[in-house]
């Protein structure tokens, strides 16, 4: 299938953004529907499921059911059609091609479109570092921190560069490595005084 297989960072949820934009929608949905005690959460999720792939997507302009099976979701409450016309079998395959490659197409050309858009707007204003191998740097706290502990930890040396946003750091009092975001890294400025 050549699905490639990409690993995300810890605490960097960004880097699975439409897993955690599906999960942040789901949560919301369940959360509305569950009683106080929350333990009847399970009897609602197949409506929940079906309410997702049958709503039309921002991004996409499509429902994930149409995109899944080339065709409109049936609805119990769609009125039935008195008379059922079959198409030869011969040409409802070619037909089906013919259809995923459409939606296919236009499903991808609005992702590109919409993710051409959001970058554009994370960019604005956005400085774009780099750092090298031996670099000294912070790296910020990201959970269990008090309004008084310190955002950051370090200084830290870079041990590895994975492409341009993946920082292997090391600490040099412990000799423990970890990967980090580039967004969780600051730079060490050498005091002047």
């Amino acid at each position: 299938m050549q699905i490639p297989h990409s690993f995300s960072v810890a605490y960097h949820p960004q880097t699975n953004g439409q897993v955690e934009r599906f999960n942040a929608t789901f949560a919301t949905q369940l959360a509305k529907y569950c009683s106080s005690d929350r333990h009847d959460w399970d009897l609602y999720l197949p409506s929940i499921v079906y309410a997702y792939n049958t709503s039309v997507h921002s991004t996409t302009q499509l429902m994930p059911y149409e995109v899944a099976f080339d065709r409109c979701p049936k609805s119990p409450f769609d009125p039935s059609s008195p008379t059922i016309n079959l198409p030869p079998l011969h040409s409802f395959y070619p037909y089906l091609q013919h259809t995923r490659r459409l939606l296919t197409s236009h499903a991808r050309t609005n992702i590109l479109n919409q993710q051409s858009h959001w970058q554009q707007r994370y960019n604005t204003n956005r400085s774009n570092p780099s750092y090298a191998v031996g670099d000294l740097v912070y790296v910020t706290v990201p959970a269990g921190r008090t309004k008084l502990s310190p955002r950051r930890s370090g200084p830290f040396s870079i041990a590895e560069v994975s492409g341009t946003q993946h920082y292997l750091v090391h600490d040099p009092s412990t000799g423990s490595r970890s990967w980090c975001h580039i967004n969780q890294l600051s730079p060490v400025v050498p005091r002047l005084f």
